[in-house]
């Protein structure tokens, strides 16, 4: 009932976890089954495209793999009890059905899109924009399938009144934890410069994971500019095949995509205006990569149909390069987005090291900068830290402090004057303080 005036916005990601919990308790594994299986489904996914759309020429079945797995980025949340990888997956298996539906015009995949555009959404709420999107697509497609076979239109009204009391009772599902999170002002993070630098450059820099290559053709912003490029090739091919024939030209993947990565980007940028909301950045516009992906590889499929040298020589290429920057900025320590939580063990290790060092403490009390908090918290959740206690979070320093260790951020250890350093993790900028 959302008791909480700071609600999640990856519901289906923490019913999962409670989900988790009561089969088998509190695990740093446990609680992160769903995020695993969401890989599977993402991977399922992806194969299900290659048979269907890649399967003429075989290095071209193995394209889509290479462009949408080689994200080191993407990959994190699929071992993190994070909705991100969850809802990505879905909107992957949307966006799979979506293409069926365009080539054969069923209903159970017109109703297959809009099921797990909606698990998407509510994974993680900034993809209510491409529910929106694919809504907008559908009735596209819908509109121009009616006049192609000369449907009447009376005919689709049981299905456009199924779809508003399914989209009706998803908005009624969304509504109480949206109108906290807004009443909260939880939407006024992130930034607001435009979508280029907050969006397409962000991304392209989480995807590079670190220091950008000693390449300049490969800096984010080349990155981005490449990707903005070889989305307006993919519209620009797609207005061309749609004047030549609009009914054929829907059923073709690349048109459809690129339609969809269009209508989602609109959306947001209605969003935005509207609303005064920021542009989505870091995890929260990691499906825009996903999308961008498609549209790239559909992209390559139809030129390497046309042209066999491309096939041979650019897509292969295309291949290495991908795999060797996953190989070259995959950390298997820590993941990107929570790098401040990769010494996690270390700390805990030298705590309890420090316990059996000195019999007479049961208990050893830490208190920390507030962003440690929930790691150590879950820890000692799972009952593995029977013998450590963590002060409850503070959005300040606490130089008031009385416990004996302090694990704090460089810029917060300067304030800890009673306080000295035993341990300093440089790449992190993170110290652990025992009381002087």
């Amino acid at each position: 009932m959302y008791p909480n005036p700071w609600p999640s916005n990856h519901i289906l990601n923490t019913l999962c976890i409670k989900l988790e919990e009561y089969l088998w308790g509190v695990s740093p594994l446990g609680v992160r089954v769903h995020s695993i299986l969401a890989f599977v489904l993402m991977y399922w996914g992806v194969y299900l495209m290659a048979i269907h759309f890649f399967s003429k020429k075989r290095v071209l079945f193995c394209l889509p793999f290479f462009i949408l797995f080689c994200n080191p980025f993407l990959l994190d949340f699929f071992g993190l009890a994070r909705g991100y990888g969850l809802s990505n997956a879905l909107m992957l298996f949307s966006v799979y059905c979506l293409l069926r539906f365009s080539t054969s015009y069923k209903p159970r995949w017109y109703y297959l899109t809009i099921l797990f555009s909606m698990l998407a959404s509510y994974a993680n709420f900034t993809l209510l924009i491409y529910w929106v999107a694919v809504h907008l697509v559908l009735v596209s497609l819908q509109i121009i399938y009616t006049h192609k076979t000369g449907e009447e239109v009376r005919k689709k009204i049981p299905q456009v009144l199924i779809t508003a009391a399914i989209a009706a009772a998803f908005l009624a599902l969304c509504f109480n934890p949206l109108y906290k999170m807004q009443s909260t002002n939880q939407f006024i993070y992130w930034s607001k410069v435009g979508f280029f630098k907050d969006t397409v450059v962000d991304q392209a820099t989480q995807f590079l994971y670190g220091p950008e290559e000693p390449w300049a053709i490969f800096s984010a912003v080349h990155l981005g500019i490449y990707a903005v490029t070889i989305f307006i090739i993919g519209c620009l091919w797609s207005v061309y095949r749609l004047g030549i024939n609009i009914r054929s030209a829907v059923s073709e993947p690349l048109v459809v995509l690129s339609l969809l990565l269009l209508a989602t980007w609109l959306v947001n940028v209605g969003q935005t205006v509207l609303l005064g909301s920021p542009f989505l950045t870091t995890r929260t516009a990691l499906s825009y990569y996903v999308l961008f992906a498609l549209v790239f590889v559909f992209l390559l499929r139809d030129i390497s149909l046309r042209i066999d040298l491309f096939a041979k020589t650019v897509v292969p290429l295309i291949m290495v390069l991908f795999t060797v920057h996953l190989f070259s900025t995959a950390n298997l320590k820590s993941v990107r987005e929570w790098w401040f939580d990769a010494h996690t063990y270390e700390v805990q290790n030298y705590l309890n090291d420090y316990r059996l060092q000195h019999t007479e403490l049961k208990l050893i009390y830490l208190n920390t900068t507030w962003i440690f908090y929930p790691s150590f918290c879950f820890y000692c959740d799972t009952k593995k830290t029977r013998w450590l206690y963590v002060i409850d979070p503070h959005h300040y320093v606490d130089t008031t402090s009385q416990t004996l260790f302090y694990y704090a951020t460089e810029d917060d250890a300067r304030y800890l004057k009673n306080y000295k350093p035993v341990l300093y993790f440089k790449d992190a900028g993170n110290v652990l303080l025992m009381k002087k």
